[in-house]
């Protein structure tokens, strides 16, 4: 340009800039032409109709915009005829020195997926990274609703700003490339009128990566851009703190872990990073954290209670390690949170999930504290929590949780349109199949009902539950005989599978055995709690009134909780040292 090489950013940010102008001033329009350039349409008369070259200054002309307009010099005026000019004065001077501050922008946004730019699909995963990490921080910005990466990233980079828009009820949308050249690290961001498509504002970041290290990556780039946006929405920023790293290999491992527990459900490939990354750099927070709540999800495959609660025991090491060395950390918070809830210490993770969301109103602590909420009984909160993750997550939601929930709720028909949706009723795989035969019990289906969803899990691959499904289904037209070989089956060491925990107390419920029912509870539930989850559904309502379930209450460490945060829903307490449960 005039024998000086100009990169694309210096170009984008005035046009970006200079839309900007003219949207708000409704006197001038940037069409951009593809391959060519930008084009100046003006809406307004500019000197003698027809004159293509006529430089009369808008402030001669009564409009909308006259009040900006006056202060915009007429140098700037003709400049916009010449593109070279414009970029002198728009990348040079700025846009802002002509205008002073402007108005803040309506405070929600959503953020795409990055687009990765490297020519190396093997990198996409960073490109993913950075913008979870970016959605991480704005949510920390006082006053701006950011919309949950459940549902941003359920949209592909390249979507139309405004459907994304319109379907997450934003103002605006942020859209990005990141390209890693080795040494170096470029992320450009480009800030949308999610109602009309217009480009609001464009940045370009760029890390030194030669030597493999960056001081602070995460907080460098996402630090940046959230800033900015803080700028640009008139709030402000909280200071970011620590718990990222100055290594950018423990950052990439880190990257990897999450995109393989989040993107693709990889949990061991994702141990696998985490523990990479925590041995690279001992003082990465996010990284210790992300290996808790990862080694402790694999309790609820755990072949016994025993093994379950002691991949938890070490997932609370490694959960109060990264809550130790970044305690103001979202992510720390939260999961140190759900990791103390596997320890039975209710009061200490609510108090966590409290910090958690003081930071940000993040999906992840939400839906946390959900998880105790309903794990403890106190449902008529939890339904709230579910109202706020749906804001945060307009598409996703509670996502198949619902299902489970809900009947717990009395929520029947909102259980079922979570199972219609997610295809549990056609599925033939294991999880929907168990799913759909506590719904069966719950709502107190039909026979052939609950027939239909015994002889799917019959057909499973999986011994132990197709087995267990081929014996009841034999004998299930006579309770007594059914009973007892539901017995037979939970002590029959053939058949341990972590799907006995769950199937057992349904169909004990289903046929009247609330000993039974107590009995699976206190093998498994004080050793490992996950599956308290559904102890508040109504097939156990005649379980919870047995005196068993108040010693196991107790055992559980519930009603310590329930007296210092809010009695169960389907529990009170009698005197000063009792309760009593429906």
């Amino acid at each position: 340009w005039g024998g000086r090489a100009i990169g694309e950013d210096a170009i984008q940010r005035p046009v970006a800039q200079l839309r900007r102008l003219g949207e708000e001033t409704a006197a001038f329009s940037i069409e951009t032409i593809p391959r060519v350039g930008y084009r100046l349409r003006a809406r307004h008369p500019i000197g003698r109709t027809g004159s293509a070259n006529a430089t009369q200054d808008y402030a001669t002309e009564p409009s909308a915009g006259a009040g900006v307009a006056a202060r915009l010099s007429k140098r700037m005026t003709m400049g916009l005829a010449a593109l070279g000019l414009f970029v002198f004065v728009a990348a040079g001077w700025g846009i802002s020195g002509f205008l002073g501050r402007q108005p803040a922008l309506e405070p929600s946004i959503a953020v795409l997926p990055f687009e990765n730019i490297s020519g190396d699909s093997s990198k996409d995963y960073l490109a993913r990274g950075i913008a979870m990490e970016i959605i991480d921080t704005l949510a920390r910005l006082n006053g701006i609703e950011v919309i949950s990466r459940n549902s941003s990233f359920s949209f592909k980079a390249d979507a139309d700003p405004v459907e994304v828009g319109m379907k997450l009820k934003v103002a605006h949308v942020l859209t990005g490339t990141v390209r890693d050249q080795g040494d170096k690290l470029t992320v450009t961001t480009q800030l949308i009128n999610a109602r009309t498509g217009a480009s609001i504002r464009s940045e370009e970041y760029e890390a030194d990566t030669a030597a493999r290290r960056i001081d602070g990556v995460q907080s460098y780039m996402a630090g940046k851009i959230a800033g900015a946006m803080s700028i640009a929405f008139g709030v402000e920023a909280r200071p970011l703190s620590g718990g990222g790293t100055d290594s950018l290999e423990a950052y990439d491992l880190y990257l990897r872990g999450f995109d393989a527990w989040w993107t693709g459900g990889n949990t061991p490939a994702s141990i696998d990073y985490y523990t990479k990354a925590t041995a690279i750099d001992p003082e990465y927070g996010e990284a210790w954290a992300g290996l808790a709540i990862a080694i402790a999800s694999t309790g609820f495959a755990a072949p016994t209670p025993a093994d379950a609660r002691a991949r938890q025991n070490t997932a609370y090491e490694y959960a109060e390690r990264g809550v130790d060395v970044a305690p103001d950390l979202n992510i720390t918070q939260t999961n140190y949170g759900a990791v103390s809830t596997t320890q039975l210490k209710w009061v200490q993770g609510d108090e966590a999930f409290q910090k958690a969301l003081a930071i940000s109103r993040s999906e992840l602590a939400l839906v946390n504290w959900f998880f105790l909420l309903q794990r403890t009984g106190r449902l008529a909160e939890a339904a709230r929590v579910i109202k706020e993750i749906e804001e945060v997550d307009p598409i996703r939601g509670i996502g198949t949780l619902g299902a489970r929930a809900y009947p717990s709720q009395g929520r029947f028909e909102e259980a079922k349109e979570h199972l219609t949706r997610a295809g549990y009723f056609t599925s033939s795989e294991l999880g929907p199949l168990m799913n759909v035969l506590a719904y069966q019990i719950n709502v107190k289906g039909s026979h052939n009902d609950i027939r239909a969803a015994l002889e799917g899990i019959s057909r499973r691959t999986e011994q132990a539950p197709a087995e267990l499904a081929s014996r009841m289904l034999a004998v299930m037209d006579d309770p007594d005989k059914a009973r007892a070989v539901l017995r037979d089956a939970y002590s029959d060491p053939r058949l341990a599978h972590p799907s006995r925990w769950e199937m057992t107390p349904y169909l004990a419920a289903w046929l009247g055995d609330d000993e039974l029912v107590l009995q699976v509870w206190r093998d498994e539930l004080p050793t490992n709690m996950l599956r308290t989850f559904y102890m508040w559904d109504p097939a156990f309502t005649q379980a919870r009134k047995r005196p068993g379930f108040k010693t196991l209450a107790r055992e559980l460490g519930m009603v310590e909780y329930w007296r210092a945060k809010g009695w169960a829903d389907k529990c009170r307490p009698v005197g000063d040292d009792d309760f009593e449960c429906v």
